[in-house]
């Protein structure tokens, strides 16, 4: 072989590598933003976990009023301002106590 054919072989296997190192680059590259997507779902899975957890006590604690409200309308058959009175007084205190 001539010395110009190995130079261009040299210069051809030179290109060969530098594009191999250009795509592992980009694959690792990939890989990470992979990694990094993964952990961006379960944060985001963790973080849907805990608001439906909030929404199921809310559900419960909304449950409980309609229960309360049901007993004091129950109760208004002989004294409508004094149910009027203590729905109020209800409210009032579940405002109080509730972190919503």
């Amino acid at each position: 072989m001539s010395f110009e054919k190995l130079k261009k072989q040299q210069n051809n296997l030179q290109n060969n590598i530098h594009s191999i190192n250009m795509q592992m680059l980009v694959i690792q590259e990939q890989i990470e933003t992979t990694h990094n997507l993964s952990e961006l779902s379960s944060h985001i899975e963790k973080n849907l976990e805990s608001e439906f957890s909030k929404l199921e006590e809310l559900c419960i604690t909304i449950k409980e009023s309609l229960n309360k409200i049901e007993m004091l309308l129950k109760r208004s058959n002989s004294n409508s301002s004094q149910t009027v009175r203590d729905i109020h007084a209800y409210y009032s205190s579940i405002n109080q106590e509730s972190h919503w």
